[in-house]
């Protein structure tokens, strides 16, 4: 029996089906056992891992804040099963690792949960998360939209960004319908002025 914890529009599974469990174990084996701090991995990771069974470009960790954020930069930089190199690239958003199980983003933008992180995320083809110690988060509509590779919103906060990331998408395959079109032109309609502040720091490709 699934234990489900719902929230607005997201399912929380602690106890889950044989495929979120595949899920959960996969993260668990490659990233959280050797960290083994709470934290959690969003979007197009676990996006790439219902697609393709594996992961494809980098995986964004979260944290809910600062203390923890250190602890785990440590844990991945002083880990002999990640081998991260030690030349670390340091952006706006994340403190990016090299290491011999692929790319790690630690993204520098803190959030009490991961149900408020994916709150910020625009396509519900990337609100998944897997969290340790091991649940899985998702919105109610990821793996149908998933499923039809269909570009529907969750949320648009910043709409100019998320203009952008459609293309993105396009060219993995996936299609956005008329009506979602017009709902992004309204909202970059919305905007009587255009600032660099409009462009939301892109973490959950």
């Amino acid at each position: 029996m699934e234990s489900v914890e719902e929230f607005a529009r997201f399912y929380e599974y602690k106890e889950a089906s044989l495929t979120l469990r595949k899920c959960m174990d996969y993260f668990r084996v490659r990233i959280f056992q050797y960290i083994g701090l709470p934290c959690w991995i969003a979007g197009g990771a676990v996006r790439d891992y219902f697609m393709h069974g594996r992961v494809m470009n980098d995986i964004d960790i979260f944290v809910a804040n600062q203390e923890i954020f250190e602890e785990v930069s440590k844990a991945i930089a002083d880990s002999d099963t990640f081998k991260a190199d030690p030349e670390r690239f340091e952006s706006k958003n994340a403190l990016k690792f090299r290491t011999k199980l692929g790319k790690i983003d630690l993204i520098k933008l803190f959030f009490p949960t991961p149900h408020d992180a994916l709150k910020s995320f625009d396509f519900t083809v990337c609100c998944a998360a897997v969290q340790f110690p091991l649940k899985i988060i998702h919105h109610e509509n990821f793996f149908i939209d998933l499923a039809s590779r269909q570009l529907k919103f969750s949320k648009i906060l910043y709409p100019l960004s998320t203009m952008r990331r459609v293309n993105r998408y396009l060219e993995k395959g996936f299609h956005i319908d008329l009506d979602a079109q017009f709902e992004l032109a309204q909202e970059i309609n919305s905007k009587a002025t255009i600032h660099k502040t409009d462009f939301y720091p892109e973490v959950h490709v």
